[in-house]
């Protein structure tokens, strides 16, 4: 498969998930925005480009973390999506764009930022951070939000979907662990590298840890 049919098959499943299984997915979304502008330390000038941004729900977040202020790029890779949301009433200072191929008619374009959420898998991430690295303006940085493969709950369920092949879904790729994902950014020419566990509530956990955890 080619770069960008990885990137949509990531994004795809993404959305998915979001709309079928993930109930936390409102407040996840508006802490992962805080954290965003909270590592960026962002001017008003300064450019953002989401790769697979999807329904681009977590764009209109990042945006209103920052006061809709700074220019956002958010690149859909599946055309359903931006056709979807053709009709959205999205703030003016986000540009929807769909990309056919990867970075496509992005390819002269630079940002000062560069965010995505759970699109690297161990099949696309070598790739995909090469072509990342070309759409930076110097001094420029990249967040990423992904699972993380060592997380208890993550692993039984791995292990699960390995021994039951019935429920087994085909196609699906590993999430790199810290060390092979600090190997392929270090070999991709970035430096100041940081790769912290960030985990969250997500189902099965029930509804009602979610206000507690929200106070620890």
């Amino acid at each position: 498969m080619s770069l960008i049919e990885l990137l949509q098959k990531q994004e795809q499943s993404r959305e998915s998930y979001w709309k079928n299984v993930d109930y936390f997915l409102s407040v996840r979304l508006k802490w992962r925005a805080q954290m965003v502008r909270h590592l960026f330390h962002l001017f008003p000038e300064d450019s953002i480009l989401e790769v697979g941004a999807g329904s681009c729900q977590w764009t209109s977040e990042i945006s209103e973390a920052n006061g809709n202020r700074n220019p956002i790029c958010a690149a859909t890779l599946n055309k359903e999506f931006y056709d979807e949301n053709n009709h959205a009433d999205f703030s003016e200072n986000i540009e929807r764009v769909h990309l056919e191929d990867f970075p496509g008619k992005l390819s002269e374009r630079r940002f000062d930022f560069i965010v995505g959420y759970h699109l690297l898998t161990d099949e696309n991430t070598g790739a995909f951070l090469i072509e990342l690295k070309k759409l930076l303006k110097p001094g420029g940085q990249i967040l990423f939000f992904d699972t993380n493969p060592w997380n208890p709950y993550h692993k039984i369920k791995r292990i699960g979907l390995k021994v039951c092949s019935l429920f087994k879904q085909a196609g699906v790729h590993e999430s790199l662990n810290r060390v092979d994902l600090f190997t392929l950014l270090s070999e991709s020419g970035y430096v100041k590298i940081k790769i912290h566990p960030y985990d969250f509530l997500f189902p099965p956990v029930p509804r009602m840890l979610l206000w507690p955890m929200q106070n620890l």
